[in-house]
This record gives structure tokens, sequence and C-alpha cells, in this order.
């Protein structure tokens, strides 16, 4: 009986093939190539090929390559901290640039030495030529085998999870599956909900470094559980792995914070504080000679200077039609005339230039407490500053905005109990409209 066989399209020619051939045989001579792009997606090796299909191969590094691979080194990692913490509740895995990280519900955050053992754990696992095997799963058998996960229920339970980039690499729009790693006798060690794809196996993870830990929030909000967040790196060889921590070390030698202090250029005193620079004379001088060489290449191009003050009426910026679009972010409008009680209480309140003032004593009894909470808010955005400045991933960066944003309105709300239970109870009781009105105002800028 002659074998039967099906037509593919191969690196852009037709070829007849086996029909239970996979990619695995179609590429057993080129052990670099780890997956295949098939009908323009990208699929496991082992996938089923059928009459019609265009397949290209993947190579291991080529950047779809190095992707899989880290993709599949999270599965190792979430394996082996599981391991050490068999009670880690696990959240996503994604691949980022140059590296990894998923993230885990543990009691306690990991410590450098915890970092070590999953990297030891890690290596064993890779040793051990795990195979990754994918299964296709109906959602109530998803929700059966991910009782005890919490968080991978909650992705299979949203409908549109597929849409967050994050998810996407767990769940599908089209079908819920789950990846199996496989030992050598054929036993399931361990699986993951995931869509794939993935390596052949574990080997191919050739060099690879678990980086840090830090705290994030579940799928980005600060309404959700705080999780701990293990970020790695894998390179598709030891040589590609060895160039990138170079990079990471010499751009460490570049750190004009480091070189701040080691040049005696500038400080940060804890007096003034974090992130307000205090240049030294050696700073001062190379600040001064830059603005030297500024106002010299202006004149050259015959510009000519003039002296405006920092400060001005609101209206101007009114006229210019750059308030309504910038007045979120800038500071303030100054009060002006103010008169205090020996107490330091303001009595009389000028607004705005129209003339208004406050009749009623202006009382605040959270000022002390308001003043703590936004000098950290202060201290969290500056290191907020460093790590845009340092590089680190904008996921990261965008959470910790998200707790800066989260300890303003805080703050805000401390504020404006403060106001309602002493300033608008005495312009009430004095009959200061325009107070009340303009509380109102304030009221619907911080709700909008």
């Amino acid at each position: 009986m002659a074998e039967q066989t099906i037509s593919i399209t191969l690196n852009g020619e037709k070829k007849e093939v086996a029909a239970d051939q996979t990619g695995v045989q179609l590429f057993s001579d080129d052990k670099n190539i780890i997956a295949v792009r098939l009908n323009g997606e990208p699929r496991d090796l082992y996938t089923e090929l059928h009459d019609g299909d265009v397949v290209e191969p993947i190579a291991l590094d080529s950047e779809d390559g190095v992707a899989i691979m880290r993709h599949s080194a999270t599965h190792v990692m979430a394996q082996a901290v599981q391991e050490i913490r068999p009670d880690a509740k696990l959240g996503v895995g994604p691949v980022i640039k140059d590296g990894f990280y998923y993230d885990f519900d543990v009691e306690t955050p990991f410590t450098p030495e915890d970092l070590k053992e999953i990297e030891k754990r890690m290596q064993r696992i890779i040793k051990s030529s795990q195979s990754f095997r994918r299964r296709v799963v109906t959602e109530e058998e998803a929700l059966a085998e991910e009782a005890d996960q919490p968080y991978k229920l909650e992705l299979i339970k949203d409908k549109e999870a597929h849409l967050d980039p994050e998810a996407a690499t767990e769940i599908s729009g089209k079908e819920l599956s789950f990846y199996d790693n496989v030992d050598r006798e054929g036993n399931v060690v361990w699986k993951d909900l995931c869509r794939g794809p993935h390596l052949p196996n574990t080997r191919y993870i050739k060099a690879f470094k678990i980086e840090r830990s830090a705290a994030a929030y579940w799928r980005g909000s600060e309404k959700n559980p705080t999780m701990q967040r293990v970020y790695g790196t894998a390179w598709a060889t030891k040589e590609d792995l060895k160039a990138y921590q170079t990079r990471l070390e010499e751009a460490a030698k570049r750190d004009h914070r480091k070189l701040g202090a080691e040049m005696d250029l500038f400080s940060f005193p804890d007096e003034i504080g974090p992130g307000l620079a205090v240049f030294h004379p050696k700073g001062a001088a190379v600040i001064n000679a830059m603005e030297d060489y500024s106002r010299e290449m202006h004149r050259k191009h015959h510009y000519s200077f003039v002296q405006t003050p920092h400060i001005t009426k609101g209206g101007l910026y009114e006229t210019s039609g750059h308030l309504q679009w910038y007045k979120d972010s800038m500071y303030p409008p100054m009060r002006l005339d103010e008169e205090k009680d020996e107490n330091g209480n303001v009595i009389t309140h000028c607004h705005g230039g129209d003339g208004h003032t406050h009749a009623h004593p202006h009382t605040h009894t959270q000022t002390k407490a308001v003043i703590n909470r936004l000098a950290r808010a202060i201290g969290h955005l500056e290191s907020v500053k460093r790590m845009v400045e340092d590089g680190r991933d904008c996921a990261e960066v965008l959470i910790q905005l998200a707790a800066v944003r989260s300890a303003l309105n805080n703050t805000a709300k401390i504020i404006l109990k403060d106001h309602i239970d002493h300033c608008l109870a005495d312009a009430v009781e004095t009959g200061d409209q325009q107070a009340i009105d303009e509380l109102n105002q304030a009221i619907e800028k911080f709700m909008s």
C-alpha cells in the first residue's frame, strides 16, 4: 500500500511529504531550527502538518527564535520557583526587550539567595532535556486543572484576556492549551497554561541569567495584589550573553550619578531632596562652558537675547493657548497678600486678582501629614525618573508611576477632607458663597 502524502510549500517550493511528518522530521538535519512559521504563524516543530500548508523554518539565532527560547525559559523558571516554593501562585511570563520575566504570588519576597537557587534549579532542569508538549483543552478542563491557581483562573474566565499583550502569552482567542514539561521517561513533571510556541526541549536554552526581582501589580493595576516579578535574560549563544553583560557593565561605568561623584561634579544632598543636584565648582564650570558656547552660537547666527520674568499672570497663558493643555502639570497659582494669624492660619485669602477675600479663618490640621506624604511621593517619583534614565522596562516604570498617582490621590483626599471639616464649615457659617463655589470647582477637577 502506497504511503499517503500531502503537498506543502517549504521555503517557497512545493514539496510532497509523508502525511504524518512534522517539522521535527523536515528539519532533522539542522539543529538550529527550533520552530516553524506555519501559514504565517509561529508554531512548534511537533505541530501536525496538512495538505496545502506553507512552512518556513525558524532558527534559534533569529529574532523569532530568540523570543521563543526566552518564553520557554520563563516556563523553566516558573518550574524552578515552584520546586523551591511549592505554594507559589503563577501569574504571567512574557518576553520583553533583552529578556523575560514571570510574576509570582509568594508569602515573602525573593532574596538574592533565592534567585541564585532558582538559577541552579533552572540549570538542572535544562540539563534534564525536558520536552515541551502542547495539548488543547476545553475551558472546563482548563478551569479544573488550574483550580489552585487563582490568577490563571482569572485569565481563563476573562474572555478578552487575549487582547492583553501579557496575557496573550497564556491565552489565545482561538483555543486554550497547556504545555507539559515531559522528562526522558515520558512523565509530565510540570505544566503551564500557555498558547506557545516553545522549543523542542530545554537543551536549546544555552545561555541565560537570572538578573533581579521586583514588586509588580497583577496585570499592572494598583487595585490588584502585589506580585514578585523575577527578571531574566537568555541568548542564543554564550557569546551573545557575554556581549550583553558587557554592554550593561559599560553602561554602569558611564552612569551620570557614578561619574558625578567620582569627578566631583555634583551631589544630591539629603537636606535638599532626591534628584535635586548641587553642582560643585567643577560641575558649575562645565555648565558655564556649555552656556557660553550656546550663547556664542546664537550670536553667531544673529540671534538677540532678552530677559523675561520666571513667572507671570495666568491670563498670558490663556492668551497663548497653553493653559488649557498644560495647567495640570504647571505649578499652582501663587496666592498673594495673604494674612496669617499667630498660629499661621490664613485669615485673608486673595483669589486670582479679583479682589475677593475670605473673612473666615483658613484652618489646616493635617499640614504635617500632607507634607510628609508629598515628600514620600516626590522621592518615589525621583526613583521613577532614575528608572527611566537607567533604561528600565516600560511596564515596571508604568507600575511605579501608578503607585505615585495613587499616593497623590490619597494625599488630595486628606487635603479635601481637611478643607471640608474646617474651611468649608467656616465659609458656610459666614456665608462666603465664592469659597463654596471654588470648592465645588476643585472637587470637579479632582474627580475628573
